[in-house]
């Protein structure tokens, strides 16, 4: 019997742990995660982690965006009480861009990378 991951479907984004330590984030395609939605991952992450800190994996969709507001609270210092480390999988330019501006402007507090596929992105968390 194939292994049952904990998800959380927000309808604009699927959040699964792929691992007890590894949590991956799909904006779906033409979406736009929430503040509400971002507050609903932390509190089920939390929940599900059990107080241990985890590795994010964000692969978007195409046509994928996060607000001004969510980049703010994926760059705050306190998330550094549970995660271990950003990995964004940016394979077109609109992401490459907005993942760009997010780097430079709001200068994360955990280690951050972009990566042009998920492979990638997996191999370098793996080394975090």
């Amino acid at each position: 019997m194939p292994e049952v991951k904990p998800t959380l479907d927000l309808g604009s984004a699927i959040v699964w742990f792929d691992r007890p330590d590894l949590v991956c984030v799909s904006v779906r395609t033409n979406q736009q995660m929430t503040v509400s939605e971002a507050s609903q991952v932390i509190e089920w992450t939390t929940s599900i982690s059990k107080g241990n800190k985890y590795k994010m994996l964000y692969i978007p969709e195409q046509g994928a965006n996060i607000s001004p507001e969510i980049r703010e609270t994926l760059a705050d210092p306190s998330r550094a009480e549970r995660v271990i480390a950003d990995a964004m999988v940016v394979s077109n330019f609109p992401h490459r861009l907005l993942a760009d501006f997010y780097l430079r402007f709001n200068k994360p507090s955990v280690p951050t990378k972009l990566f042009s596929n998920e492979e990638a992105a997996r191999r370098w968390l793996e080394t975090v």
